[in-house]
């Protein structure tokens, strides 16, 4: 980033009461449950707090989730209690992130390790959310009418969640850290595949498709039962 900018619209040492800012009167930073350790039961409270299922049991658990100090209790700390946890030894960082929408399910792809992710869907009113990755740490979401703000924590490669929504789903908002910090984004929610021509063909035929993202693709010719005859990419 060569030239940037920002406008700073609250105080974040507001963000906190005043006796949180005496050490002695706040948890240890990580501790969000006051249990005087660091672990997975802070990283559940600190995401419940984000989604708004759940406040702290008092201030000082608050001051202790910002593990970050950075006056605010996001991911990013969530992300820090995790490499606490996990230690040296895992792989190399993810700085980058593809999101494939396949009908109702959304996977993930990415380039490395992913410490969190953060989103906000919309779809219809009645819809339910499936997680399909037993793997992450942690999975939590909140449903508020017709948006849903889900959490996931190390999740894996592959698909995340199903939404049971008959008009589908859209990302609003995403949010994806790795082991350090925010890194970018994005959801590839559509592709063009041109119908060959000419078809049926022999002995060749042009195929045309367009990708809106950097992505892994399969492109494979079928013959009239369904049997895979080629793979092209």
């Amino acid at each position: 980033v060569y030239v940037g900018k920002t406008e700073v619209t609250d105080n974040p040492s507001e963000a906190y009461p005043v006796e949180c800012e005496a050490g002695s009167l706040c948890n240890d930073l990580g501790d969000a449950t006051g249990d005087g350790i660091s672990d997975i039961l802070d990283i559940v409270t600190i995401v419940n707090y984000i989604l708004g299922s759940a406040g702290f049991t008092d201030e000082l658990g608050q001051c202790g989730a910002d593990i970050t100090e950075d006056g605010l209790v996001d991911i990013l700390d969530v992300v820090t209690i995790v490499n606490n946890i996990l230690g040296n030894g895992r792989s190399v960082d993810a700085y980058k992130v593809n999101f494939h929408k396949l009908g109702n399910t959304l996977e993930m792809d990415s380039n490395g390790f992913v410490g969190a992710i953060q989103m906000t869907i919309k779809h219809d009113a009645e819809a339910s959310i499936e997680f399909l990755d037993n793997e992450s740490l942690v999975s939590e979401y909140v449903t508020n009418g017709d948006k849903t703000t889900l959490i996931m924590v190390v999740p894996s490669e592959g698909p995340l969640f199903e939404v049971s929504s008959e008009n589908g789903f859209v990302v609003e908002d995403l949010k994806v850290a790795n082991s350090s910090g925010y890194i970018s984004s994005n959801v590839v929610d559509q592709f063009a595949l041109v119908s060959a021509y000419p078809n049926p063909f022999n002995p060749q035929t042009t195929i045309s498709f367009e990708l809106f993202a950097d992505s892994n693709i399969d492109l494979a010719v079928y013959n009239m039962v369904g049997q895979r005859v080629a793979t092209l990419v």
